[in-house]
């Protein structure tokens, strides 16, 4: 698309409102700015991986409108600390129950040790000594095993709604704010608008 290009009366007319709902929740516009608009959260996301993947800056790019500032204010506070202790929990289960067998291990390697001839120190020592180093290793490694449940902590926090959702390029650099308009309409949004700095749609 190029800088200037004339639109149609009920282009403009998506254009005005997709510019009403950005600004209502916060959009600033710098000297060229895009807000596209995609059918759900998951097609905009997929068009953010795009931008990164053309270089786009983070920086010069964000989610806007209503979709967005709805899941940001609706964070089910009792499912994070629900998930929190959960994840907690099961550390600790599974650092208890690695750290005893690693214990067992360490312990039976030190009495081995300990029955061969000429080896240093006393029995005690040795399965002492094993017992602490094979239970503080058998922990961490249940620790570390543990670590993937990590990957739904942030379960709470993730946007399942199916409303459209907007997604802004704003920034000084008119190559690149061309650029990041190539992009974002190769991911199909529903819609696809330039502003000037004032937010004022661009014909």
């Amino acid at each position: 698309m190029s800088l200037n290009r004339r639109l149609e009366p009920d282009e403009s007319g998506r254009g005005e409102a997709v510019r009403a709902e950005a600004e209502a929740f916060g959009a600033k516009f710098s000297d060229y700015n895009i807000i596209a608009a995609y059918e759900n959260m998951g097609a905009a996301k997929k068009a953010i991986d795009a931008l990164q993947l053309a270089g786009i800056d983070g920086a010069e790019y964000s989610l806007l409108g209503a979709t967005v500032a709805d899941a940001e204010s609706h964070v089910d506070n009792a499912s994070i600390h629900e998930a929190d202790v959960q994840l907690t929990n099961d550390w600790l289960r599974h650092s208890v129950i690695w750290g005893g067998v690693g214990a067992v291990i360490g312990g039976t390697v030190g009495a081995v040790l300990a029955a061969i001839p000429g080896t240093p120190l006393a029995f005690w020592y040795w399965l002492i000594l094993g017992i602490i180093v094979g239970g503080t290793l058998g922990a961490f490694v249940g620790a570390m095993l543990r670590m993937d449940a990590s990957d739904n902590a942030d379960a709470p926090y993730r946007v399942t709604s199916n409303r459209h959702v907007l997604l802004g390029v704003i920034s000084q650099d008119a190559n690149r704010v061309e650029r990041a308009e190539g992009v974002l309409s190769r991911a199909q949004p529903l819609s696809l608008h330039r502003y000037d700095r004032r937010g004022q749609l661009q014909t």
